[in-house]
């Protein structure tokens, strides 16, 4: 109990607002999102404690209804959830129901790639009257793709009888038609929230390319936006491009304050790569002339996006992956005999030797640094020990900790496949054309009301799906288009405590197979997890 007295109101207001979101939420996870957002370790039975004198918390049992006063959504009976249309479609076998508009996980998936926070809610948030934020989240979900559903106006929500809309926001049931009316009801400013949705999605919807790591000594480490190192910007070919505001949080976990290791990749074999190791050792044990100074986002045209000027002075921790044969390139020498130790991960065994190795004093490094280098093989691999990790962490740290955490970060590097993207990117003026394409100026006092807002928002996710997942002749096809061919689709809807599964389901005679394999491909490599840690993963039912 003493703990609780402990946590700062900013924190208990935060846990309170993410659990009436989510109610789904579990302590376990709020321990994670806590500690990303805060930086602060806290127990579970801490959150628990917050959560249960708020009288938020999954009783055992049967639970009772709430009280009228402050029931905001209506859970029906699992008989009255599925209207009469859809228990006509129910799969006999597996019992599970065939929602409608399951594509449009495809603008979801957009969102969760984009930012760590509902969009339109976090905009909303700033013009609404103080006792409905805690409803914003979850509600402004429901009004960003009510388009999708044939939802055009707060009037169509009495008439939407199905349940795809609530499914794919996370809910069990229909949310009450008082609960959407109260929050659109309660701006305090149409025109303000218009200005906050303009200035905002540039900044939102603003794309990095590559990271400029600018050393004290004017030298240079050049990383685009997977943590490859690269030699120079001008032979890259194409590039991966990430949302600002996504990489800026895995900078800062893993460069800035480094409370992760900076999970990095050497492609090159150039001669050139013997100075490039050293330097980035130097950078990395905070060598002095060698200390990281400032880091630059830049954009896929090498223009300077935003600029940190000012970057702690400490010891950072680095996991390299290398194909062994770079060990040719590197002057070092072994000062122990190999470890060997086998690694359960994710039911496979991972055959590893470990060894300690000096890299001497040279032109770049003013002292003898000691490293580890791991070889590792997976149990099915014929192949002798194939790539090797070499890191600066102490002993302290156990080998398998650094396997882990360098498979974890694997996953997502291996499954981008398709890196470059040829569509052309989200105008700054994005907002005011589509605006003027409506007749609507901000200056003849014709402010857009709420659901022009809305479809603008819609307008510019499409624009980063077809950008992202679709092939590119969809570059510039309008939404209409997009959400009939796809973002309507019917689908199944299978959840665990690790994945949402999507299982879309197109007639036999669906034109456009090829076209959504190719966008599940895409948004299967994203490796895109929810607010909540679950991994999006998309299919076609066969």
């Amino acid at each position: 109990m003493g703990v609780i007295y402990k946590l700062k109101q900013e924190m208990v207001d935060f846990i309170l607002t993410e659990k009436k979101a989510h109610s789904a939420l579990s302590c376990r996870k709020l321990v994670d999102i806590i500690r990303e957002k805060f930086q602060m370790e806290i127990s579970k039975s801490a959150i628990n404690q917050v959560i249960k004198n708020a009288s938020l918390s999954n009783p055992v049992g049967r639970t009772p209804l709430p009280d009228k006063k402050t029931r905001r959504f209506k859970i029906p009976e699992q008989k009255k959830m599925i209207p009469q249309e859809e228990k006509l479609i129910l799969d006999v076998n597996a019992r599970r129901v065939l929602y409608d508009g399951m594509g449009a996980f495809f603008l979801k998936a957009a969102q969760w790639q984009l930012d760590c926070f509902p969009i339109l809610g976090r905009m909303m948030s700033k013009h609404t009257t103080p006792n409905l934020t805690a409803d914003i989240n979850i509600t402004s979900e429901v009004l960003l793709l009510s388009p999708i559903f044939g939802i055009m106006n707060l009037e169509h929500f009495k008439t939407y009888n199905r349940s795809g809309l609530w499914a794919v926001n996370g809910l069990d049931g229909k949310m009450e038609y008082e609960t959407l009316a109260n929050l659109v009801n309660g701006l305090i400013s149409i025109k303000d929230l218009s200005l906050t949705i303009s200035n905002e999605i540039p900044q939102v919807f603003c794309e990095v390319g590559f990271i400029k790591i600018s050393l004290e000594n004017k030298n240079s480490i050049l990383l685009d936006t997977e943590f490859r190192i690269i030699k120079n910007l001008e032979n890259v070919q194409s590039v991966y491009t990430i949302s600002i505001k996504k990489l800026f949080n895995e900078i800062s976990k893993r460069i800035i304050t480094n409370v992760h290791s900076a999970i990095l990749v050497f492609e090159s074999t150039e001669n050139e790569f013997s100075n490039q190791f050293s330097r980035l050792i130097a950078a990395f044990e905070n060598l002095p002339e060698n200390r990281m100074e400032r880091l630059s986002l830049l954009d896929e045209n090498q223009q300077e996006l935003t600029l940190l000027a000012s970057i702690p002075h400490k010891k950072r921790y680095f996991i390299l992956i290398l194909n062994p044969a770079y060990l040719a390139y590197i002057n070092h020498s072994f000062v122990s005999n190999s470890h060997l130790f086998e690694f359960n991960y994710r039911n496979k065994i991972i055959k590893s030797l470990e060894k300690e190795l000096i890299i001497p004093k040279n032109s770049i490094l003013n002292q003898k640094i000691p490293l580890r280098l791991i070889h590792f093989q997976e149990e099915a691999s014929r192949e002798p020990f194939g790539a090797i990790l070499i890191t600066n962490m102490e002993k302290k740290h156990p080998p398998q900790k650094i396997l882990q955490e360098y498979l974890m970060i694997r996953l997502n590097l291996e499954e981008k496949s398709k890196r470059g993207y040829e569509n052309t990117k989200i105008p700054f003026d994005f907002y005011t054309s589509l605006l003027n394409r409506q007749g609507l100026s901000f200056v003849e006092g014709k402010s857009p009301d709420l659901w022009t807002n809305i479809i603008i928002l819609l307008n510019v996710l499409n624009r980063y799906c077809q950008r992202h997942f679709f092939p590119e002749a969809y570059a510039n096809f309008e939404v209409p288009v997009l959400i009939e061919r796809f973002y309507q689709l019917p689908g199944y809807l299978d959840k665990d405590s690790q994945s949402l599964k999507i299982s879309l389901k197109p007639n036999d005679i669906y034109p456009y197979r090829q076209d959504l394999e190719y966008a599940i491909e895409k948004l299967n490599s994203s490796h895109i997890l929810d607010h909540s840690g679950k991994r999006l993963i998309m299919s076609i039912e066969r």
